[in-house]
């Protein structure tokens, strides 16, 4: 389903190097890869980390256990950016997704981010800034449900 989603929405995009924020144990990374991009992802659970590593859905270079509020300390600019499955966002940490995003579209020039929820996606889409656009996904009746994109 990720990839059937990035492959339309990025669909003519020139390949490079895709931050894939809050990588979780690496689904997106592989797609990424798949589809000819290069991903260097970061999450802050080196649980899930270590299971993406040892599956070889993430690899050892292009991968970091950072906190994605403060990744712009640690990564530089990027053509893309993804983030899959942001969420559950909720008043208690709204402020922490609100920072994560932020941080992921001051570094990237086209930016995917995914939820779960419609009104998630709608503050995600008010945090990306005016160039960004929600539609829902079908082919994700859970996670990915809801699609912001936006391009610098």
């Amino acid at each position: 389903m990720v990839e059937g989603l990035l492959g339309s929405v990025w669909n003519g995009v020139p390949r490079g190097v895709c931050l894939e924020c809050g990588c979780g144990s690496g689904v997106g990374s592989l797609v990424l890869r798949r589809l000819g991009f290069s991903p260097l992802s970061f999450d802050n659970d080196p649980s899930l980390l270590s299971l993406g590593l040892s599956t070889g859905r993430l690899l050892p270079e292009e991968t970091m256990c950072i906190d994605a509020s403060i990744a712009d300390r640690y990564v530089g600019r990027a053509p893309l950016g993804l983030g899959l499955m942001f969420g559950e966002i909720n008043p208690f940490n709204r402020e922490i997704w609100e920072k994560i995003t932020r941080v992921l579209v001051s570094l990237t020039d086209r930016t995917v981010i995914t939820t779960g929820t419609e009104i998630e996606a709608r503050m995600v889409m008010d945090w990306m800034g005016h160039s960004a656009e929600v539609f829902e996904n079908p082919a994700d009746l859970l996670y990915d449900r809801w699609v912001c994109s936006r391009r610098a």
